[in-house]
């Protein structure tokens, strides 16, 4: 993958808070061993768009992991990269927003952080207008039957 370009976002229009505008990836289908593809797209929320959001734990930010975002190289958590990885579709695209690769997450320049605080706005909207959050905790473990269970009877009595 060193041979692609790095990837560099295009900012969002100057009102875009005003149009609540976001990003959102449209993620490639493929089979799950190749490399993550997805496009970004803007939309905006007064329109409705069909999306899903993704919650997930961040995890070790210094790991990070490639993927294709619009042709060019963009790097990304682990949790993330395997959270997309378990997500993605063999035949069909799927419209997800995740923070880390729909918000310009760079420190250095001046506009990222201007946007970030804009759109960290919006994330309550964001949410609510999903067709559906998915949440994604991080790889399965032995024990994950554990949880499960706990959060079974946590719903049954909440239920009663």
């Amino acid at each position: 993958m060193d041979t692609f370009s790095v990837f560099r976002y295009t900012p969002l229009p100057p009102n875009a808070s005003v149009q609540k505008a976001i990003r959102v990836i449209d993620l490639l289908p493929d089979q799950p061993s190749s490399v993550i593809k997805c496009n970004i797209q803007l939309v905006s929320l007064h329109q409705n768009p069909a999306y899903e959001a993704l919650s997930y734990c961040w995890g070790n930010a210094t790991v990070k992991l490639p993927i294709l975002c619009n042709g060019a190289k963009l790097e990304i958590t682990a949790s993330l990269h395997s959270a997309l990885r378990q997500l993605r579709d063999r035949s069909r695209t799927r419209r997800i927003w995740a923070d880390a690769i729909c918000i310009n997450q760079s420190l250095s320049d001046p506009k990222a952080v201007e946007e970030r605080t804009q759109q960290v706005q919006l994330m309550r909207h964001i949410y609510q207008n999903a067709k559906q959050v998915l949440i994604w905790l991080g790889e399965a473990h032995s024990d994950n039957h554990l949880a499960i269970g706990l959060l079974k009877r946590i719903v049954e009595a909440k239920e009663k």
